[in-house]
């Protein structure tokens, strides 16, 4: 087995399995003590990312309007902090219209949060080097 988020037959997990993993990675718990308003947001975040488990890896999904695989989404979740969800809601409050795809939105956005918060840092620090 190569990684917790893998059975030993390479097979998906199910929903509570993948669930349990994908809270102690981002720390679920935490983030609600700190910020206790924002669970049922945090919950949802978590479900998400949790669900990209429960799908044979080949299996094709649209995220940011581009057809790729879960087993894309799940390569960029296993880096998934609770800095990234925090980013993701803290942006989310002040998304400025209604959201009709929740679902789909939000596994784009945490997808997209593993990348900007890298570019973010890397910039902040060429810009701190001037």
């Amino acid at each position: 087995m190569s990684s917790a988020y893998e059975s030993a037959s390479g097979s998906v997990l199910s929903f509570g399995w993948a669930l349990q993993l994908m809270e102690a990675q981002l720390g679920l718990d935490a983030m609600i003590e700190g910020e206790p308003e924002r669970e049922g947001i945090y919950r949802e975040a978590v479900r998400i990312a949790a669900d990209a488990y429960c799908h044979a890896a080949e299996r094709p999904v649209v995220v940011d309007g581009e057809e790729v695989t879960f087993g894309y989404v799940q390569a960029i979740f296993r880096h998934l902090t609770s800095e990234h969800v925090t980013y993701v809601v803290d942006r989310l409050d002040r998304y400025p219209r209604a959201i009709r795809y929740k679902k789909a939105f939000l596994r784009t956005a945490l997808v997209n949060a593993v990348f900007e918060m890298e570019t973010e840092a890397a910039n902040a620090y060429a810009v701190s080097r001037i």
